[in-house]
């Protein structure tokens, strides 16, 4: 879809092509109403208080004896039926805001573009600026661009003369590219971009930049996070010749999950001299509980001492049934 792009003249200087993804979706009521409903509902402020029959001031006492007068029972002049009492069910300051999904909130905002594009109102402009800050000028261009009612959403910074000359027309708003909403498209006949603006627009759908479409917290930092899942080696020297030795084992395993920057932790383990062959690897699986990113070097030389405990008690009943199977 090709629009003409247009100066502040009214004189055609050269086209554009439009994001049908963005600006030619079906137009759909019931999202654009969602939409203002909570943008609106956001803006309230929900200061609103009356005082209670509790927060009256006024006296405490009885009116009159209960009985002999022939008149209602009463106990207090607080009570919201009399002038000056409380007020029962009244308004008490709230928060009326509430949650929309961001990929409502992101179609609403399609959704109102594509409409001003469906009923000829969109404009788009060369770009938006002035050379003075005068009101009457600016009114002079946009009846010769024939606007009247109209959002101007100019780049990332509005230009300080247009932002001046327009403040005092009614029916006129100028916005930079972040502040596009729903409601103020929806309010104003006609919208006018600017091509600063269009590619602005794009950035915030597509998500590059910073845009609401990529907002914090979405995804994590590409590359960064290595496989944690990988396994631990362990190289066990041979111990001593006479009955149990305390056998010391380094480790290599990943550190906080980066990748490339391994960490060896010595540990200590006594086990049988016999069960711990000369110079012998031993790779524990990836689900073992010595995989695991370094919380602490404490917990890490815990997993790795059980883990060359089960490698030393699995060697020695290998030899064990070497063995008997010679015998």
């Amino acid at each position: 879809m090709q629009l003409t792009v247009r100066n502040l003249a009214a004189e055609e200087v050269g086209a554009v092509e439009l994001d049908d993804s963005i600006y030619g979706v079906e137009v759909r009521r019931d999202i654009l109403h969602r939409v203002v409903l909570w943008q609106l509902a956001k803006r309230r402020s929900g200061t609103s208080k009356v005082k209670t029959r509790a927060e009256v001031a006024r006296t405490g006492a009885k009116l009159y004896k209960q009985k002999g007068t022939g008149r209602a029972r009463h106990g207090s002049r607080r009570s919201n039926i009399f002038r000056g009492g409380g007020v029962a069910f009244g308004p008490h300051p709230r928060d009326y805001s509430f949650a929309l999904p961001r990929k409502v909130r992101m179609l609403g905002l399609k959704c109102a573009l594509a409409s001003k594009v469906v009923d000829g109102k969109l404009m788009i402009l060369d770009e938006a600026r002035l050379e003075e800050r005068k009101t009457k000028l600016f009114k002079l261009t946009l009846d010769k661009l024939g606007l009247g009612s109209v959002l101007i959403i100019t780049g990332p910074e509005v230009d300080a003369n247009l932002r001046l000359a327009s403040r005092n027309l009614p029916h006129v708003d100028v916005l930079p590219a972040q502040g596009l909403n729903v409601y103020d498209i929806l309010r104003r006949d006609s919208l006018v971009l600017t091509r600063e603006a269009l590619r602005k627009i794009e950035e915030r759908f597509h998500g590059t930049n910073g845009g609401e479409a990529h907002e914090e917290g979405d995804d994590q930092d590409d590359g960064e996070i290595a496989d944690i899942a990988a396994p631990v080696t362990l190289s066990v020297p041979a111990g001593s010749e006479d009955g149990a030795a305390p056998v010391p084992a380094t480790a290599a395993f990943p550190s906080a999950g980066r990748a490339g920057d391994d960490t060896a932790v010595p540990v200590t383990s006594a086990v049988p001299a016999e069960a711990a062959p000369a110079d012998a690897e031993v790779a524990t699986p990836a689900s073992s509980a010595a995989v695991l990113p370094t919380a602490g070097v404490a917990a890490a030389v815990v997993a790795v001492a059980v883990g060359v405990a089960a490698a030393a008690v699995a060697a020695v009943r290998s030899k064990n049934d070497d063995e008997e199977r010679q015998s």
